[in-house]
């Protein structure tokens, strides 16, 4: 592909996210790629960058907004060796957030809205379920998600993460296409080292997020 044919399906990609970012902004978070009914902290900012450890062609790149409690837009891209990068976003709203050990969190939405992945643009349904489980001296909580995705991948889908200490969570999901498993743990306030296996990858890296 030329740069000027490149530069030219990037611009347009990111203006198709844009309109559909200004018609519905908002945006659930997730584990990996699967999307849970909690929403980013109001007023914060989460960016993300994921290599891959075996293979020097994957990677993948997260940015995320939260304006204000409930809305916000992450925009994402993702390469692989069969996969051209371009940017996307995925576009959801937390309708409910669960309540610990009492009731689901549940978010509606859509992911890949600039359909430019293999997986391609689906609107999806999620629900999270909070426990508390009995790890470390004040105990944390666990979270469970299952869901439902319709469009260019019809499938279930679902994940967990689970704490291992006060400090790192294990986390593992299946998108519907793939599974991945791995581990987060906090470096400092605001800054998690992630590292997770997807397939025959090794993913590595950090995501650091910030209110404003």
């Amino acid at each position: 592909m030329s740069t000027k044919k490149w530069y030219h399906n990037w611009v347009r990609s990111t203006l198709t996210i844009l309109a559909v970012a200004l018609s519905a902004v908002a945006s659930a978070d997730r584990l990996l790629n699967v999307p849970v009914a909690r929403s980013l902290p109001a007023n914060s900012v989460r960016a993300e960058y994921l290599f891959g450890a075996n293979d020097k062609t994957a990677k993948e790149q997260f940015l995320g907004f939260s304006l204000f409690s409930g809305f916000d837009i992450e925009l994402r891209n993702r390469n692989r060796t069969f996969e051209l990068g371009s940017v996307t976003a995925d576009l959801a709203y937390n309708l409910v957030a669960p309540v610990q050990s009492v009731s689901p969190g549940i978010s509606v939405g859509m992911l890949d809205a600039a359909n430019n992945t293999f997986d391609g643009r689906r609107g999806f349904v999620a629900l999270t379920f909070r426990e508390a489980l009995d790890i470390g001296l004040v105990g944390e909580s666990g979270d469970f998600t299952i869901g439902a995705q319709f469009g260019s991948l019809n499938s279930g889908f679902w994940g967990a993460s689970l704490p291992l200490s006060g400090r790192t969570r294990f986390i593992v999901e299946n998108n519907g296409a793939r599974l991945s498993a791995g581990i987060e743990s906090n470096l400092v306030r605001g800054l998690n080292l992630r590292v997770f296996t997807q397939e025959n990858l090794l993913l590595a890296g950090l995501s650091f997020s910030q209110r404003f």
